[in-house]
Order: structure tokens, then C-alpha cells, then sequence
């Protein structure tokens, strides 16, 4: 990174960046449907509604508890343009204002705060109609919700956080070497200062001692691991171990078995007949051996 940018971001760092300009907020409340009537009521009402066959009041559908209207009863995050697209729907048919008609099509999104508010920004015009038509009373909310509030937003604002003009060489080593190891790429010394070589294109490149110094640093710290061939790290080193371990552990439990059978102290068929099969191929199956602990027989 060259002196000026740094000095841009300096720049840019020492004040609030706009993220989004002067807009309104409308706050929506999702409705609640109707509860059933107590007992009494539809005691009251058995004639008006109806009963059933079996005696019982028929209920209408639309009276049932489900929860919310709208289908979020699971608890669903809304969708802040799906609400702004109703929203703009229900307001399209006020044919006595097309002002307001057309400030609402111009209405743009800008973002969606939970549970259910809404960021829009537009024209100051198209704005100015909108509050205009909160305060008459005229606007629709959407469908299963109703409009709780309506209100100015002066503006998002943020503190830029500033930034170093290159990576830390301990982070870049240890960044370099994962990369290579999932790449399955040998992480030497020679490829890792070929590596930090595109990545300091624009600055100068550590010296080779300093590399070679940062490495064994982290070595020590045990971030880093030689397994006597390349470097790699810790995630890489314990899935290599296992690996060593895991085949390690079969052979040698393997060549146990096989001795045991040789001197007639192994007793599990299933065991048995495994040993045998593994002279042909090199999947093992190794369940519990028991032996013999008995006089007669030692190895």
C-alpha cells in the first residue's frame, strides 16, 4: 500500500462515512387472528351458527387459533422487501391522490430492521407524501399487519475502523502454510517465500533470516509444526498423527493376533476368520481377543 493511500484511509478514518442517507421508517405490528369464543358464547350462539351432527358447535375457520397471520407462527424472520412490495400494492388503488400513488411506486428499499420495521428512502417529494399520508390516516399496512409508527431516520453513520498497511508476518506464515497444506503443496521455506513474495508485491520482502526467525518463533509457540519434511499446521499435524496412530495400532494388533493363533491362545472365531482374511487384503476388523491366560501355554 503506497504513503497516499495510507493516507486516504487516515482521512477517512478521522470521520463518520454516510451508509445510508436521511430516510423514513415504518414500524409494522403483525395482527393476531381471533381466539374462539368462551363457552358461553357459542352456548349463546348455537342457533345463529349451527351445530354439527354430533351436537357439537361448528366453528368457522377463519376463528380458529393458528397463530399469526401470514404464516410466521414458526418464527420466521420477515422479509423486509416482500412486506415493502404489499405495503405498495395496498396503496395503488388511492385513485383520488396519484401524488401518493406515485410517491409509493418511487418508494425504494434501503433495509430492514427485526422484528418488523422497514428502511425506505426516495425523493424528499415522495418522502414528504408519505408523511403527509400517515398523518391523514389514509395509508394501508399490509396484509395480516397494521402500521404502528412512521418516523425520520437522519442518516446511518459509521467510524471507520483504520488498518495496517500489510498483514502481520507471523499471521501471513501461518495464513501461507494452511494454504499450502490444503492445496497439498510441500510448505518449505523456498515455497513460502515465494508465496510472501505476491503477496508483498508493493512493499519490501522480509529478509531470510527474519523469515526463518518468525518461523521458529512460532514453532516454539506451537502454532506451527515440522514433521521433519515441511511445515504444517496444528489441524494438519493432529489428523496426521491420528492417521499414524490409527494404522500403528492395527498392525501391531494384527501381528498380536496372529501370534496368539500360532500358539493356540486365541479363542474368538470371529478374530479367527479375519486373520485369515487379511493375509489377501488390508481391511481390518479387530474385536475383543480373549486368550488364555491359562498354565499350559506362553509365548
Amino acid at each position: 500500500m503506497s504513503q497516499r493511500q495510507a493516507r486516504e484511509e487516515r482521512r477517512l478514518a478521522a470521520r463518520n462515512l454516510p451508509v445510508a442517507s436521511k430516510c423514513l421508517a415504518i414500524v409494522l405490528l403483525p395482527q393476531k387472528k381471533q381466539t374462539t369464543k368462551n363457552s358461553e358464547d357459542v352456548n349463546g350462539d348455537r342457533d345463529r351458527k349451527g351445530t354439527t351432527a354430533a351436537g357439537s358447535t361448528a366453528i368457522p375457520e377463519n376463528t380458529k387459533t393458528t397463530g399469526l397471520i401470514g404464516g410466521n407462527s414458526a418464527g420466521a424472520p420477515y422479509n423486509g422487501k416482500t412486506l415493502l412490495e404489499d405495503f405498495k400494492q395496498q396503496n395503488k388503488t388511492c385513485y383520488w391522490n396519484p401524488a401518493l400513488i406515485e410517491s409509493i411506486r418511487q418508494l425504494e428499499y434501503l433495509g430492514f430492521v427485526e422484528p418488523c420495521t422497514v428502511l425506505v428512502g426516495g425523493e424528499d417529494i415522495h418522502l414528504e407524501n408519505l408523511r403527509s399520508a400517515w398523518g391523514r390516516r389514509v395509508l394501508k399496512a399490509p396484509v395480516n399487519f397494521t402500521i404502528d409508527r412512521i418516523g425520520d431516520v437522519n442518516g446511518i453513520e459509521m467510524q471507520v475502523i483504520p488498518q495496517t498497511q500489510f498483514i502481520p508476518l507471523p499471521d501471513s506464515l501461518c495464513l501461507i502454510i494452511t494454504e499450502l497444506n490444503n492445496a497439498q503443496q510441500a510448505a518449505t521455506l523456498d515455497s513460502i517465500r515465494a508465496r510472501l513474495q505476491r503477496w508483498y508485491q508493493n512493499t519490501t520482502l522480509p529478509s531470510h533470516q527474519l523469515i526463518y526467525d518468525t518461523l521458529g518463533q512460532l514453532i516454539r509457540e506451537r502454532k506451527v509444526f515440522h514433521n521433519g519434511e515441511f511445515l504444517v499446521v496444528p489441524l494438519w499435524f493432529v489428523a496426521v498423527f491420528y492417521v499414524a496412530a490409527f494404522f500403528f495400532v492395527a498392525i501391531s494388533d494384527l501381528m498380536i493376533s496372529r501370534i496368539l493363533l500360532r500358539n493356540g491362545l486365541l479363542q474368538n472365531e470371529f478374530v479367527r476368520f479375519n486373520i485369515v482374511q487379511s493375509q489377501s487384503s488390508w481391511s481390518f476388523t479387530f474385536p475383543l481377543c480373549f486368550f488364555n491366560t491359562a498354565k499350559q501355554h506362553t509365548l
